[in-house]
């Protein structure tokens, strides 16, 4: 491991007392940069996990970058060797420290291995440790389960047959081999997330062949703390279909992240919801002409809510962004990265306050360059503008509410000679209480509203309010 100052590149920011939201990369300048996880800390900041070619890194190490609520880098470690290291998951544990998972090519026979770190919180290595078999194994995800342990999700793609074989891992929290288990679910199967259901069973999802749709399916299987495989069903239909990402839910339920190849060529989102024995409860088909695939999906306990990563493809660039459902999957808002040209999604860490993040990479023109992305949104998708800004000069100019969404009280940063009116989105206008700069909402019923008011400098303004009383 090897301490570096990492160089934020660019940011978008505005911030206020209860809420900052943002849009910031991280990166050493002209090199490659990749952000794949991203997990909320104990101080309500951040910790992000990737990849980075430069900073001292030899071919490319894994990342792992520790930032304040405001997304602003504390400190920013490397994790390698003298081969190359590529970081693919990454989860905060329950003492604090860090379980990292990636691939390296650092072996004897050439093949590709899992390499694994566990840091303690403040990113200094505990033990490490390569999983290494005849095959081009390639890490797809890392958790920790209540009692510590540690599963690790593989594929691993034999070199002769070229068939791929998903295997699971098993260790303690020292990093003993507790036991390995292969899976194989059909023809072409590929695993891409692993979840912990209970303290005896975990699930895994991915895309296999089925012989009875004749094409690539869904899949997910559901194995005990041993590996014994309980049940795997498959979910699809003729066409191309596979899973992502699940999120499990207090009520049991498994919210999983999905996507369907059209007729047209265009993917669209599949999300659906199982029990614990398999059977689907409800599932939504996101139709349109975009091209979009969903990745990542977790619960958001604060709205009994859904939020999934997406990638955005309109045919000129690729960017990624947040969607946000009420159960089951019922539409409430999304938000795309604006001005960072090409990007991609990694995964989502939900806010104290019921807010979202998401961590991917950002291309840029140069060819090889890209740096990492951290995108803060509100609980109903606010976003900063789209105007980038240096970190030392934010902004002074931007008129802002919060909190927002508000409960018993909004401030507005801008003196308020009289408020006009509050009304709903469907024009209905609710009695306005105010002091100052500050605003009653207590009495106003949850919803998106418009403020109309005058400053001091008797200018008309507007500007969108929120109200959600938990």
């Amino acid at each position: 491991m090897r301490n570096l100052v990492f160089c934020i590149l660019l940011s978008i920011v505005f911030s206020t007392k209860a809420q900052s939201i943002f849009t910031r990369t991280y990166g050493a300048p002209g090199s490659f940069n990749e952000g794949k996880s991203v997990g909320l800390t104990a101080d309500s900041g951040y910790v992000i996990f990737g990849s980075t070619g430069g900073w001292g890194a030899v071919n490319g190490d894994m990342v792992l970058i520790k930032t304040d609520t405001a997304g602003i880098q504390e400190w920013a470690k490397i994790y390698g060797s003298n081969n190359t290291e590529q970081g693919i998951s990454m989860k905060i544990c329950a003492d604090r420290g860090y379980i990292m998972a990636g691939n390296t090519n650092n072996s004897s026979d050439g093949n590709y291995d899992v390499y694994l770190v566990k840091a303690d919180s403040i990113g200094e290595i505990i033990w490490t440790k390569t999983i290494s078999g005849n095959n081009w194994d390639f890490c797809t995800e890392v958790i920790e389960a209540a009692d510590s342990s540690i599963y690790l999700l593989l594929n691993s793609n034999n070199i002769e047959t070229y068939e791929n074989i998903i295997s699971v891992y098993k260790l303690d929290a020292n990093g003993a081999e507790l036991w390995n288990r292969n899976y194989s679910i059909g023809l072409g199967n590929k695993a891409n997330a692993i979840i912990s259901y209970n303290n005896d069973t975990l699930l895994f999802c991915g895309k296999s062949f089925n012989a009875l749709t004749n094409s690539d399916d869904a899949f997910i299987t559901m194995i005990n703390s041993n590996g014994d495989n309980l049940w795997t069903y498959f979910y699809g239909d003729q066409r191309k279909d596979w899973a992502n990402s699940m999120a499990k839910n207090p009520g049991g339920f498994i919210g999983v992240s999905a996507n369907k190849l059209m007729d047209e060529g265009n993917r669209r989102p599949y999300f659906f919801s199982i029990d614990k024995t398999g059977t689907i409860q409800f599932n939504e088909l996101q139709t349109g002409p975009q091209d979009i695939e969903a990745h990542n999906i977790q619960y958001n306990s604060t709205f009994n809510t859904y939020n999934i990563a997406i990638e955005y493809n309109d045919q000129t660039y690729v960017s990624s962004g947040v969607w946000h459902f009420n159960l089951p999957f019922v539409y409430v808002c999304s938000g795309v990265i604006d001005g960072l040209g090409n990007s991609n999604p990694g995964e989502i860490a939900v806010n104290h306050d019921g807010g979202f993040t998401e961590v991917g990479t950002a291309y840029f023109l140069t060819p090889g360059q890209s740096s990492i992305f951290l995108m803060k949104m509100g609980a109903f998708c606010e976003k900063s503008n789209n105007n980038l800004l240096s970190i030392e000069n934010p902004s002074k100019d931007e008129v802002i509410i919060y909190p927002n969404p508000a409960n018993d009280v909004a401030i507005l940063n801008e003196s308020i000679s009289e408020i006009i009116s509050i009304t709903s989105i469907t024009g209905q206008s609710v009695p306005v209480l105010f002091e100052q700069q500050n605003i009653s909402t207590k009495h106003i019923n949850n919803g998106t509203y418009f403020l109309n008011y005058k400053n001091n400098s008797n200018e008309f303004k507007t500007i969108k309010l929120l109200i959600f009383h938990p």
